[in-house]
């Protein structure tokens, strides 16, 4: 005898989703803003992506001068917050990338293949109609909150990407994915 099995669908934020205030944030921001604009980069138009400037195809993360600035002054305390809060052993960033979205840039709805996290850190967020928008597996916008200076954390399997950036100043975000063992 076949015995059913309800499948209850559930999303709880606290559970799937991770944020980070970065510690004096605005100590920070001017220097990785600054770094990243002098930045070896390009500007992309194609697969769904229409960003004024972005290093994601750069490759060593060990050459640019604003990840060296990050992993020592950002990454360390959030790789340490991420692991104790979650109870994991190891976190391994697969890589890292900047985007910066000049007015009527934006990113298609995506995924991260491979990454068991997506992490965004927001340096500049001109406004939250430029929220990142983050989807259930079946359409459904999430709402989260965020602002400039948090890292969040997702599952990278979830849709998400950058609306159009409709205002005159810039929204720059740092991108990594993440590995973790438990």
């Amino acid at each position: 005898m076949d015995v059913p099995i309800t499948v209850k669908k559930m999303i709880n934020e606290n559970d799937i989703f991770f944020k980070y205030q970065i510690e004096n944030f605005y100590l920070h921001k001017e220097n990785i803003i600054s770094l990243i604009k002098t930045a070896e980069g390009i500007t992309t138009n194609e697969g769904g992506e229409c960003v004024s400037y972005t290093d994601r195809y750069q490759g060593d993360n060990n050459k640019r001068k604003y990840v060296k600035y990050l992993e020592k002054n950002i990454l360390k305390k959030f790789f340490k917050s991420f692991t104790n809060d979650n109870n994991l052993k190891t976190i391994t960033v697969e890589n890292l990338w900047f985007h910066l979205y000049k007015k009527n840039s934006y990113d298609s709805p995506h995924t991260h293949p491979g990454a068991n996290f997506t992490n965004i850190l927001y340096v500049s967020l001109p406004n939250k109609n430029v929220n990142t928008k983050i989807f259930t597996l079946s359409k459904k916008q999430l709402n989260i909150e965020i602002n400039e200076g948090m890292i969040l954390s997702f599952p990278g399997f979830l849709p998400h990407g950058s609306p159009i950036n409709t205002c005159n100043d810039e929204k720059i975000i740092i991108s990594f994915n993440t590995n973790v063992t438990i």
